[in-house]
């Protein structure tokens, strides 16, 4: 499926740009960041997305995600499947979101939209 990672690529465009991911981890939507995702495992942030094709079910994506949640101490047998129901709403989200875009697209976020960054120059 495609899905969204992290990447190092065309980064410096911005001031604000950071990446504080691995490069080609799956990422994730954050709370409370107009510009940034999170890594899905390291839950570090970046400003630039690229969409790859990657061995991974939306229902793998959904166990990440709870899986990380879990590591935060967030996630406890009361609110289980609370948790699996909004991660199976952001992993269908994603895997919309990257249909959007060819592989190798590099991305970028601006409050709820997202489009494709272009190198300086014009060139991909």
């Amino acid at each position: 499926m495609k899905v969204l990672v992290a990447t190092k690529e065309l980064q410096g465009q911005r001031k604000s740009d950071f990446c504080f991911v691995d490069e080609g981890e799956p990422i994730v939507f954050s709370s409370g960041h107009r510009t940034a995702m999170v890594g899905v495992n390291s839950r570090k942030a970046t400003t630039t997305f690229k969409v790859v094709e990657m061995d991974l079910t939306a229902e793998g994506l959904v166990q990440q995600v709870v899986d990380s949640y879990r590591r935060m101490g967030m996630v406890n047998p009361t609110n289980e499947e609370r948790f699996k129901t909004d991660a199976l709403g952001m992993a269908v989200e994603l895997k919309n979101l990257a249909a959007h875009f060819p592989v190798g697209t590099v991305v970028e976020k601006a409050g709820r939209s997202f489009k494709e960054r272009i190198a300086k120059g014009g060139a991909k």
